[in-house]
């Protein structure tokens, strides 16, 4: 056996099934669009702007889950897949409620390194997955992602400016896990 069979047997046994790659793909967007609808209900008495904001990403998730059943629907996977994702549970905070713009600004910088983790494990799974029956779906889901990781980048942005005049510093998730 060549090196370059070795390599290409290596590659081959790295590449997800399908059946992997959608599952892997719906748990994300269901995880996403509780994440999005728990964000947005704690920012509803600090900025009902932001809070819309993190409901529309939900409706975003939910377009990206939609597609994805679709598709797992019309290659005969859909019943191999998972249903629902179990709710967030973020006991750990001190408030429930954002309050005050360091607890917003914070939340931002969570949120905008989640969209770009989200980006990453799109761009991860396309190229562990390899099929070009999904590489559309999942092509898809990486420009969606980087458009609202842009999004909230901007939206933190002027969170900031609009808050405190003249502030440049970049937005800074101090959540664990972050970096």
């Amino acid at each position: 056996m060549t090196a370059m069979t070795r390599a290409d047997d290596a590659t081959r046994n790295d590449l997800l099934s399908l059946d992997d790659v959608l599952a892997a793909a719906m748990t994300h967007e269901h995880l996403a669009i509780n994440r999005y609808r728990w964000v947005s209900l704690r920012f509803l008495p600090f900025s009902v702007a932001l809070s819309r904001l993190f409901e529309a990403l939900a409706g975003e998730a939910e377009l990206r889950l939609q597609n994805l059943t679709e598709t797992a629907e019309r290659l005969g996977k859909l019943e191999q897949l998972p249903a629902a994702a179990p709710p967030i549970n973020d006991g750990e905070r001190r408030h429930f409620f954002v309050t005050d713009e360091e607890a917003a600004a914070e939340i931002m910088a969570c949120m905008l390194a989640e969209e770009h983790a989200t980006q990453r494990f799109y761009s991860e799974l396309r190229i562990l997955c390899a099929l070009p029956t999904l590489d559309g779906v999942l092509g898809e889901a990486i420009e969606q992602t980087r458009l609202q990781a842009r999004l909230l980048e901007e939206s933190g942005t002027q969170l900031l400016q609009g808050r405190h005049a003249g502030h440049t510093e970049p937005l800074r998730c101090a959540a664990p896990g972050y970096r």
